[in-house]
């Protein structure tokens, strides 16, 4: 709509001029049909070229939608994961290797030694895979959205 009116507006525009250069004579209709035709013929080009554009704007601005809620889950399970590492960091920090170290060693027993220290062992490896989770979730985040 606003391209025919622009049209409309550059065309009337181009007849003002024309007729203001032949005010001594008044245009024939085939002339004004041939003014008409060039503008139109300079004009059709660029209006082609607009609604290409506007076309694989459209196209891009959907692809980018779908995209974004394709890695959406992603998202949300990288955040998550982010939130165990972070509540493991903060448990590290504030009870810290010695403090594990050392009520490891104030046990009474062997025993109690044995099975605190596998827990440590099993707390260990649940971190390690929690670290190792974040990352390959990471990774596979940054490959999707990477056409982004």
């Amino acid at each position: 709509m606003r391209l025919r009116v622009l049209a409309a507006a550059v065309l009337g525009s181009v007849l003002a001029l024309t007729v203001a250069a032949h005010a001594h004579a008044e245009p024939t209709p085939a002339e004004v049909e041939k003014q008409i035709d060039t503008v139109w013929n300079t004009l059709e080009p660029v209006i082609e070229e607009h609604n290409r554009i506007k076309g694989e704007l459209a196209a891009n601005q959907a692809k980018v939608a779908a995209l974004a809620e394709q890695i959406r889950p992603l998202q949300e399970q990288i955040d998550a994961a982010r939130s165990k590492v972070a509540a493991l960091s903060v448990r590290e920090y504030k009870i810290g290797r010695a403090g594990g170290f050392s009520a490891l060693m104030q046990t009474g027993s062997p025993t109690t030694f044995v099975d605190r220290l596998s827990r440590l062992e099993a707390l260990a490896r649940q971190q390690e895979a929690a670290l190792a989770d974040v990352l390959a979730l990471k990774q596979q985040y940054d490959a999707v959205k990477l056409p982004l």
